[in-house]
């Protein structure tokens, strides 16, 4: 997945979150294993530039894991 699709779904996700009863007000970007940080990464730059979207990221070396965690409402 490129790091525009990645994009593309969180947008699209962001739209439809208040739909559910229970959202959690967030939306997770996660990624492990070769190549997904810098997707990631990649992501947060657009998500930034086009959007101004409010984000924090969060990094588990123990299962080497990154979160790349999106406020929907800034989107």
């Amino acid at each position: 997945m490129t790091a525009e699709e990645v994009c593309t779904l969180t947008i699209d996700k962001a739209k439809r979150i208040e739909r559910y009863p229970w959202s959690p007000g967030f939306i997770d970007i996660c990624g492990k294993g070769e190549g997904t940080y810098e997707i990631i990464d990649q992501a947060h730059v657009i998500l930034d530039n086009d959007y101004d979207a409010e984000m924090s990221e969060y990094r588990d070396p123990d299962i080497e894991q990154y979160i790349l965690r999106v406020s929907p409402d800034t989107l």
